[in-house]
């Protein structure tokens, strides 16, 4: 007995020992794969704009204000000549050795000189007009149309447009130009190309406009236009086809009730036959080609298809998760498209009925609720949630992030009720499995950032 019992004993620790090993190993794989060292490189920016704006306002905002009026008064060749003669400053401190001081003193002259120009080119009359899409897709170029609006009798000569500073999930792909000059109550127009890679409603600080001073060197008195702002949402996955089965109804929704059988979606038109009301006479196909016609109406749907998203727990990564959204978006787009449209959104526990149900409005909507909802690694009850509001659905489509416990207990619970259940799970390396899996799709993030054709 005591000779086993070194090996029983080496049997119950290695696993205690593995374990820390691998969450440690996991730990990392997520730091890599997310993006929190970007977040970091931001730590001390403040990430929404009345934030910062009340950062500006306060008092260690206003002691350092100066510094960046200072910085903001030169242009970029300003900039980086204050930055040389700062050094010929320092080499020239030896002036008995050396007469670097004297090309300091000449530098600084020249500086100087620019700043003390900077009144005599401000811009009278002029503004900055933005205009942006209402919705961009994560990590595709987003392009601002920067328009420059001279109401003034002068001539606005040599402009330079510059862009805000952007939050830590943006870059700029192509910066704002400058415009040689923009004609008495004329307009100019520049365009600037960013890329953001976070979810949300993003609210930019001002893009801004100056006229240079001669040399260069400096900038007139800047102009700014309103605060921009935006909504990213995730990248729409390349969904090709979507399967979805039907079943009939438990009872028939009041939502359209309004609508009598036979009148709910126009179809087109066709050559009036009599007995057909007159109140569905087409008067303009009737006035275009001299013939009565009438509208003709589809027949009212009776399947409802609900889009559940499941992308709380600890079990997936956050690449997991925002690529499981990202399919989520691209079944979304298949469905209000192509195939019928999208009744009820669920996000994780949370339920949002889709107004219109087809369309690009129905997509918008899901869009945006999948934009703002934020990752969370709590686990909201599902089962009891969902099956409250399934009763009158006849078709489920489910993303989840990983193939999860509570993933598993939605399908069995949808199919034990006779509800037809999509699932597509994605599923990345790192991620845990909880569940069995059964009946699920695997979808792996690569593909869906590499854009394949998907097929669910």
């Amino acid at each position: 007995m005591s000779a086993l019992a070194p090996a029983a004993g080496r049997a119950v620790s290695e696993p205690a020992r593995a374990a820390p090993k691998a969450r440690w190993a996991r730990w990392l794989a997520r730091l890599r794969a997310s993006q929190s060292l970007s977040r970091w490189n931001h730590i001390l920016i403040p990430e929404k704009k009345p934030d910062r704006d009340r950062f500006r306002r306060s008092l260690f905002g206003r002691v350092v204000g100066p510094l960046f009026v200072l910085h903001t008064s030169f242009s970029r060749e300003g900039r980086a000549l204050l930055a040389l003669t700062v050094l010929v400053g320092f080499a020239g401190l030896d002036v008995r050795d050396t007469q670097v001081h004297q090309l300091f003193t000449m530098l600084a002259g020249i500086t100087c000189a620019s700043l003390v120009m900077r009144p005599f080119f401000r811009l009278r009359g002029v503004r900055l007009v933005i205009d942006v899409p209402r919705r961009v897709a994560a990590h595709e170029p987003v392009r601002f149309d920067v328009r420059v609006e001279n109401d003034s009798a002068a001539r606005a000569t040599s402009l330079r447009v510059e862009g805000p500073f952007l939050p830590w999930d943006g870059r700029w792909v192509k910066r704002p130009g400058g415009l040689a000059t923009v004609e008495a109550h004329g307009r100019g127009a520049v365009t600037a190309e960013a890329v953001f890679v976070a979810r949300g409603e993003h609210h930019l600080d001002a893009f801004e406009a100056c006229s240079l001073v001669p040399l260069g060197l400096a900038v007139g008195p800047r102009i700014a236009s309103d605060g921009v702002r935006f909504v990213v949402v995730p990248r729409l996955a390349n969904v090709v086809s979507l399967r979805v089965e039907h079943r009939l109804p438990d009872r028939r929704f009041a939502s359209i009730a309004s609508r009598h059988p036979g009148e709910s979606d126009i179809a087109g038109v066709r050559p009036y036959r009599p007995g057909d009301p007159l109140k569905h006479l087409h008067v303009r196909t009737w006035a275009r080609t001299g013939v009565p016609h009438v509208r003709q109406y589809a027949d009212e749907r009776s399947d409802r298809v609900a889009l559940v998203v499941l992308v709380d727990g600890p079990e997936a990564t956050e690449r997991t998760k925002e690529a499981a959204l990202s399919l989520a978006a691209g079944a979304a787009a298949r469905l209000a498209e192509h195939d019928g449209g999208v009744d009820l959104l669920f996000v994780d526990a949370r339920a949002f009925p889709v107004e219109p149900r087809v369309g690009a409005r129905a997509l918008d909507l899901v869009l945006d609720r999948l934009a703002v909802h934020p990752l969370s690694q709590a686990e909201e009850p599902l089962v009891e949630a969902i099956a409250e509001r399934t009763a009158g659905l006849s078709s489920l489509v489910m993303i989840s992030a990983g193939v999860t416990r509570r993933a598993q207990a939605v399908a069995d619970d949808a199919r034990r009720r006779g509800l037809p259940c999509r699932w597509a799970a994605v599923v990345g390396p790192d991620d845990d499995a909880t569940g069995s899996g059964e009946g699920a799709l695997r979808v792996a993030p690569a593909a869906i950032d590499a854009k394949e054709a998907i097929s669910l």
